[in-house]
């Protein structure tokens, strides 16, 4: 059986196959492993073993990270919460996160996002194209009642349908294009994936994210000024913030020896998302030059001009 290295490097290499640019972050407590992007669309994907590792917690910051970066979140792993194996071409969903075995994955790519069936609650469902469904039905002067006794379900789930309020199962749908002769099946996409989140900055404030006070005010700081900011406890940066453009944060702020791979990581996640990098620490002679010249370095006794520089 491959390592989780193994599998990791594949991803990543199929995913440079496709044409995404990808960067990799090696720390199994991050929610993500790899960063890829293509154009306009990213990709933060997490690698498990099984989906009883996806918590609310890493599910949480997963998402939150993938909302304010326009990304969309993916798990790949080999078993489901009670360690099934996940089957091919179907697309889980866990917390509102697109999850799928290796195998799915690879054709997900190769069909730029799209597929068929997704699982979720238990249940395997599809989208069923209603305009085309009722369009047929009245070409063929067929009633509510005569499509309803074919799929073996109601009218009023018929009604549904076409109205494209509710979506199906495989079994139905198969039922249903075998009887009318036509496909009714309606692809899907993961780049459709939406998920709004409502930042109450007073819960915000008193988050047990924040790893310290400093932290704390440096959020404070951006909401007076218009961000939306979120402390991070599974990410190599402490805060992620979004106004119009998304904002890195990375915290030197510590009497620490400074971890250059924490700041590697930082600088290239906000190069695969377009995002804007800003380094808090004790004073301006604490960061190399180089990295000066890819992010803005705020010292910790300028923090409340964080109105002027990031403006």
């Amino acid at each position: 059986m491959p390592s989780p290295q193994d599998l990791k490097d594949n991803i990543s290499e199929y995913l440079r196959e496709k044409g995404y640019k990808v960067s990799n972050y090696v720390n199994s407590n991050y929610c993500f492993d790899i960063v890829a992007r293509k154009n306009d669309k990213i990709l933060i994907i997490k690698h498990l073993k099984d989906l009883t590792k996806l918590n609310i917690k890493i599910a949480r910051e997963l998402k939150a990270i993938s909302i304010i970066t326009d990304a969309v979140p993916l798990v790949i792993a080999s078993k489901d919460s009670k360690k099934i194996k996940l089957f091919d071409e179907i697309v889980y969903r866990k917390y509102n996160i697109f999850s799928m075995n290796l195998k799915t994955f690879k054709i997900v790519i190769s069909r730029d996002g799209g597929y068929f069936v997704y699982a979720e609650r238990g249940g395997f469902h599809v989208s069923i194209d209603g305009e085309k469904l009722r369009r047929i039905r009245e070409s063929r002067g067929l009633s509510l009642g005569a499509v309803a006794e074919i799929a073996g379900v109601s009218r009023k789930t018929i009604y549904e349908y076409e109205r494209g309020n509710i979506e199906s199962t495989p079994q139905i749908i198969s039922r249903l294009e075998e009887a009318l002769g036509e496909s009714l099946i309606k692809p899907q996409n993961i780049f459709s994936w939406k998920e709004s989140i409502k930042l109450k900055k007073d819960k915000i404030m008193k988050s047990k994210s924040f790893k310290n006070e400093v932290e704390r005010k440096v959020c404070k700081e951006l909401h007076k000024i218009g961000f939306e900011a979120l402390p991070l406890s599974r990410a190599p940066f402490e805060i992620i913030a979004k106004r119009e453009d998304s904002l890195i944060i990375k915290m030197l702020t510590q009497r620490r020896k400074i971890n250059s791979r924490e700041i590697d990581y930082s600088k290239n996640f906000a190069k695969a998302t377009n995002s804007q990098m800003v380094i808090v620490t004790r004073s301006r002679g604490d960061i190399a030059k180089e990295i000066k010249d890819e992010a803005l370095v705020v010292p910790l006794k300028e923090i409340s001009r964080l109105r002027k520089i990031v403006n």
